[in-house]
């Protein structure tokens, strides 16, 4: 915007007409968070008004502690921008299960601006459920939100069988197969115990219990920040 002074006599007079340049700051809102993931997340804002100058940057800034600031390095940069408009920012190295606080900014000459904060929450991994096959001793999870190469941990996983019993596995950490699957090949002593109890093919014992796997939490050992237990899942 620009300023006009009228012409003042005296001999401390502006001596003229004289223009001075006053900056805006631009109007910008932030939007629901889209496309969450486990590490990942899509931001979504809007330059409403672009001020005066246009931004020299624009982005999102996001952090665990509410009203994060462009002095945080978890933030988004942009660059200039001269059309106002909606746009969008990636969100990565996120942790999962952990609930984030995120502002869409711009910033010219005249200062930074933020929009309205919003939340969201990275996703965690679960089992959907698992089978076990007598004859291999090997234990397959169906999961949801893992990636394939994350660690798995068996010493997490608890088993129930025949009459009730629970059995918590011993053998060592494995590498999931897929981004859906992880395959446990039991140890020895695992195997005899688990024979055992999960005695009949099917979701139930000979005895009538239905079987069980509960995964404690750090299950899947890239949790880090959230409680990744998952107490009830459906085996055959």
């Amino acid at each position: 915007a620009t300023l006009t002074l009228p012409t003042v006599g005296g001999a401390n007079s502006l001596g003229g007409q004289k223009d001075i340049l006053i900056g805006i700051v631009p109007t910008v809102t932030t939007q629901a968070v889209s496309g969450v993931g486990t590490i990942t997340a899509t931001a979504n804002g809007n330059i409403t008004n672009l001020g005066f100058p246009s931004p020299t940057q624009y982005g999102v800034v996001w952090s665990t502690s509410t009203n994060p600031t462009v002095a945080l390095t978890t933030k988004t940069t942009q660059g200039t921008i001269g059309t106002a408009g909606p746009f969008t920012s990636d969100m990565t190295g996120l942790a999962k299960g952990t609930t984030y606080y995120v502002r869409a900014y711009a910033t010219n000459s005249a200062g930074t601006v933020y929009g309205d904060e919003v939340t969201f929450t990275t996703l965690v991994p679960t089992i959907t459920s698992a089978t076990y096959d007598a004859q291999t001793g090997v234990l397959t999870l169906t999961c949801q939100n893992i990636a394939t190469g994350e660690t798995i941990a068996p010493a997490k996983i608890t088993l129930t069988g025949e009459g009730g019993a629970t059995y918590i596995l011993t053998t060592d950490n494995v590498t999931a197969s897929s981004s859906t699957s992880a395959s446990i090949t039991l140890n020895a002593a695992d195997r005899n115990a688990v024979n055992i109890m999960l005695n009949k093919n099917g979701t139930s014992s000979t005895g009538g219990t239905t079987y069980n796997l509960a995964a404690a939490d750090d299950w899947d050992t890239s949790v880090t920040s959230a409680n990744s237990a998952d107490a009830i899942n459906s085996m055959t």
